[in-house]
């Protein structure tokens, strides 16, 4: 599973929790297809997408509802989705606290970076006694 398929994937469980927060109901596959290309630019194949579905409905991340029956024009397994489950929903809670680390982890240190240059422009010259630079102090 590359890092696309992944993306993709968590793409469709938030997309499912959203619509469901919004307006509880059903969503066929070609709903969450549709919904993902709104989303992202690069979205695998129809085929690949609805093996993705099947593959998360087996996996207990999807609640299916029924299976459409089989059409020779689109051969291909069509659930129709009710919602995350409790342990799709955990993916999503445990995706978006790694990505909250990750953003507060990136821009704290450019935070404290920029407050520190502030404080070395608004620091006024030594007057007392002479300072000599140590790496504690970054003086």
């Amino acid at each position: 599973m590359g890092f696309n398929n992944f993306s993709d994937e968590l793409a469709v469980l938030e997309i499912v929790r959203s619509a469901n927060f919004v307006r509880p109901g059903k969503l066929t596959s070609g709903q969450i297809y549709l919904a993902l290309i709104r989303l992202q630019s690069d979205v695998p194949a129809a085929g690949d997408f609805m093996a993705m579905i099947d593959e998360l409905v087996k996996e207990g991340l999807l609640v299916s509802a029924a299976v459409l029956e089989h059409d020779i024009s689109f051969p291909y397994v069509q659930h129709i989705v009710l919602g995350v489950t409790e342990t799709g929903a955990a993916v999503l809670e445990d995706r978006s606290f790694q990505a909250d680390l990750f953003y507060m982890c990136s821009t704290v240190p450019f935070q404290l970076q920029r407050q520190e240059r502030t404080d070395s422009r608004n620091r006024q010259s030594p007057t007392d006694e002479p300072h000599l630079p140590c790496s504690l102090c970054r003086a």
